[in-house]
């Protein structure tokens, strides 16, 4: 995937599979609809629809969750912050600085209500 300006960290795949996140060591989100083109190899050319960056985290991000439903998307990082996106706006809806060290993982319960 073409964009990132460092290596990416982690991914994750939106519950309809047509879409698919991306963490970076560039403290970037990006947000990436699959059915634009191969992701894989030189000729990666899915289509970014929408860049979470420089709103968000300070360091690198490693760890990305949609919840069941697909309108959010959770991701944290070695900033020791866990932010919440709406994914339609791109805005950040909930930061979380709870943590005293890196967010390696995240997830939704199923049901979509933690």
């Amino acid at each position: 995937m073409l964009g990132h300006a460092g290596d990416v960290t982690c991914t994750a795949f939106h519950p309809s599979a047509a879409i698919i996140a991306s963490g970076s060591d560039d403290a970037a989100v990006r947000v990436w609809e699959v059915a634009s083109g191969p992701l894989r190899g030189e000729e990666a050319k899915g289509r970014c629809l929408r860049l979470l960056a420089k709103r968000g985290h300070s360091a690198a991000v490693r760890a990305l969750a949609f919840s069941p439903g697909g309108d959010l998307l959770a991701s944290g990082g070695e900033d020791r912050a866990v932010l919440l996106w709406r994914l339609a706006s791109g805005a950040a809806v909930r930061r979380l600085l709870l943590h005293t060290k890196s967010v390696w993982a995240l997830s939704f319960s199923a049901e979509g209500a933690q």
